[in-house]
């Protein structure tokens, strides 16, 4: 499969990685009937001060597994090479790896990362997905996730523990989808800036 998405911003983790400017996004995808999948994707911005650029890109493989009548699980790699812009640049480069659970539309994913946000900090990120559909073409999904950091200096990192809400409204069409989401991240770290910060976006 594959997708284009522009939207009013890039979040991850709850953070806007293009300081609230829009961006645009190219994925693939692959799904082998075995369980194996892998995909990846590349993201571009416009920034407030001069041309569009290159945000980054990420890449991931794993291995799912369901029984029947019972919950899927799977297991995979991921890799994530990003710029974040803001109050100032610099980079966000990780890979983690991750066990997942899912049975119908609730879903939860424990990843572990020896290099997030920076290279020698060990983080665990844990997120927990519902989703429900309300009407025909209506799709309403929320995302809980959680920061804790396991080593590396507070004093840089800020808490030890963060935690990021998303709440999201789809519209879906045969080949398309319009989506508006509401992202709030806490506890903000100080000096406060504009990427944690909590607001909506909207994308195609």
């Amino acid at each position: 499969s594959g997708s284009i998405t522009l939207g009013s911003e890039y979040r991850l983790r709850g953070f806007s990685l293009t300081d609230q400017r829009p961006a645009l996004s190219l994925g693939a995808a692959y799904d082998d009937p075995s369980g194996f999948y892998g995909g990846g994707s590349l993201v571009a911005h416009d920034p407030k001060h001069g041309p569009a650029r290159i945000l980054g890109h990420t890449e991931y493989v794993g291995y799912a597994v369901r029984r029947d009548g019972g919950p899927s699980f799977d297991v995979g790699f991921a890799n994530v090479d990003m710029t974040v812009y803001g109050d100032r640049r610099r980079r966000l480069e990780y890979q983690q790896v991750y066990v997942g659970v899912a049975q119908e539309a609730v879903a939860a994913r424990l990843s572990y990362s020896p290099d997030y946000p920076r290279k020698g900090v060990d983080t665990a990120y844990l997120d927990l997905n519902a989703a429900v559909r309300p009407a025909e073409h209506w799709r309403l999904t929320g995302r809980l996730g959680t920061t804790i950091r396991l080593g590396g200096s507070r004093a840089i990192d800020g808490s030890a523990e963060r935690y990021d809400l998303r709440v999201a409204l789809a519209r879906t069409f045969e080949r398309a989808e319009l989506q508006v989401a509401w992202t709030a991240v806490t506890p903000r770290r100080q000096p406060r800036n504009r990427r944690p910060a909590s607001g909506l976006s909207v994308a195609a």
